[in-house]
């Protein structure tokens, strides 16, 4: 449904889509045979879309824009497959092995370094700092995760949501205070904070963008109770 309502940016969201396509076949075959790599809904629009809206309401219309929108969904795609690996199995147990301990780990690593690729080819090195420091932050609230503590929401929702916005509008090269205000409103979207969100947005330029980015506002934050309506 996403990618439907979006026109403003429904070519570029292909094009990420065919980024994306492009890394999943590899000479042994289709990754989603070594890895649960299955993502519908907001796991598959929300990210690569804010990018594209946010870099799009700016001002900034150019092909780093698809480029970027993929590295940010590699890296959700690599952190989420890292977070589902089971820590052991038991012995002679007879699993799928999209759900064992080994193959998904290297997809995930795989996915990783295919982020560095896509960003030498679209010439956005200058983003591989900020984009490095996110994957440390995941990989260090993994580790909290396995000690037993508890996050209220997975690392790679709010870093990389809010620093995917960030970098979105650096590509547009605005001021530090929208690029805050865009960090704010990654932030505010991992929380499902809509009236957050809409706040920080209400000062943007007018334009289909921006009541798109509206629309995807609205559309994540109450994702949960559209789902219940839809069960009942």
């Amino acid at each position: 449904m996403a990618a439907e309502v979006l026109e403003a940016v429904a070519g570029d969201l292909e094009e990420v889509e065919k980024i994306i396509g492009r890394y999943l076949k590899v000479r042994s075959g289709h990754l989603t045979d070594f890895a649960h790599l299955e993502a519908d809904g907001y796991e598959r629009w929300l990210r690569p879309a804010a990018v594209l809206l946010i870099s799009r309401i700016f001002g900034y219309k150019g092909q780093k824009a698809p480029a970027l929108a993929a590295v940010v969904q590699l890296i959700y795609l690599a952190a989420r497959i890292h977070r589902q690996v089971p820590d052991t199995h038991s012995a002679g147990e007879e699993i799928d092995p999209r759900d064992g301990t080994q193959l998904p780990v290297l997809v995930g690593d795989y996915l990783y370094g295919r982020f560095f690729t896509t960003l030498c080819e679209a010439d956005l090195l200058e983003f591989l700092g900020p984009l490095a420091d996110i994957i440390r932050k995941i990989n260090e609230a993994a580790v909290l995760r396995l000690q037993g503590h508890q996050l209220d929401w997975p690392e790679e929702e709010k870093e990389l949501l809010a620093g995917g916005c960030r970098l979105a509008s650096r590509l547009a090269r605005v001021d530090s205070s929208r690029e805050e205000e865009a960090y704010q409103l990654g932030l505010a979207l991992a929380r499902k904070d809509e009236w957050q969100a809409l706040k920080i947005i209400a000062s943007w330029p007018e334009c289909q963008e921006k009541q798109d980015l509206t629309w995807l506002i609205n559309w994540y934050c109450n994702a949960e109770n559209q789902l219940l309506m839809e069960r009942r």
